[in-house]
């Protein structure tokens, strides 16, 4: 099951991305699967439709899924949800999110750490 989730996730992504949409909140709580098994990705009210290649620089998202880009407030592109798909992913095997923390600065540190 976690493998066809992920691929179905991934798969779904790459369609958003198809549609230059950035979903910005890719998370277990926002994927859903089907009664055909296939994932479907909800909540796209941090979406961003984007122009091309354009790039962004907003800080949104769920703080434990924001890629380091996202954390450092420097532009980035759909690479960010990438990396939210791989948290995700993470977190289906192992049951938690790779950065964990109640302490949100120390939390924003330990992602920044990664760059």
């Amino acid at each position: 099951m976690h493998s066809s989730a992920s691929t179905s996730a991934a798969s779904s992504i790459a369609s958003t991305f198809s549609r230059l949409i950035l979903p910005h909140s890719l998370k277990p709580e926002n994927v859903l699967i089907g009664d055909d098994g296939y994932a479907r990705i909800t909540d796209f009210g941090l979406s961003r439709k984007l122009a091309g290649d354009e790039r962004c620089r907003s800080f949104c998202g769920t703080p434990e899924y924001m890629a380091p880009e996202v954390v450092s407030q420097a532009e980035y592109t759909r690479v960010v949800d990438w990396w939210a798909l791989g948290v995700f992913i993470f977190e289906m095997v192992t049951g938690r999110p790779p950065f964990l923390d109640e302490n949100r600065s120390a939390l924003y540190k330990s992602i920044q750490s990664t760059l």
